[in-house]
């Protein structure tokens, strides 16, 4: 006879909520991932129709019948909370000096990468211009751009 048999247990919780809990200890990262996961795994539902002929299947009519929302989260969602949250976000600015940006481009093409820095604004660039479109960025430190303009849009180079 050995102790494979027994649960491990903690008998300060077993004292306060008069029951049984099984404590374990998470370390790895896949377990946290698998947690995040099941928290947000979402609700379990099924369509069906019968019905002759051919049907016109409505994502979004299907996706607002079905929905079963719960009390706490219909509560949390009224309150305008966010269901997941990162608490430091750092956008790095990556600064140069003029005509000195970074740039990476392929073996053969560095005309073409050359050509192509030459025409497109860095972030640091586009955040001079937007100093220089709204005074009122002009009090903000380079921390503070990401809180109250929507993120540096790469595609059009500027701050939204």
């Amino acid at each position: 006879m050995d102790n494979r048999f027994v649960v491990p247990y903690n008998p300060y919780l077993l004292l306060k909520y008069i029951a049984h809990i099984n404590v374990e200890i998470c370390i790895s990262l896949r377990a946290v991932k698998y947690i995040y996961k099941y928290i947000y795994i979402g609700f379990d539902c099924a369509n069906m129709v019968m019905s002759a002929g051919q049907v016109q299947y409505n994502e979004i009519a299907n996706y607002i019948d079905a929905r079963y929302v719960s009390a706490p989260e219909a509560m949390w969602r009224l309150l305008g909370s966010h269901m997941h949250d990162r608490s430091h976000a750092v956008m790095r600015l990556p600064v140069h000096l003029p005509n000195q940006k970074r740039v990476t481009f392929k073996d053969g093409h560095e005309e073409e990468a050359l050509e192509a820095a030459r025409s497109r604004q860095t972030m640091f660039e586009s955040w001079f211009q937007l100093n220089q479109r709204d005074p009122d960025t002009q009090t903000l430190l380079n921390t503070d751009i990401p809180y109250n303009y929507v993120h540096y849009h790469i595609e059009a180079a500027s701050w939204i």
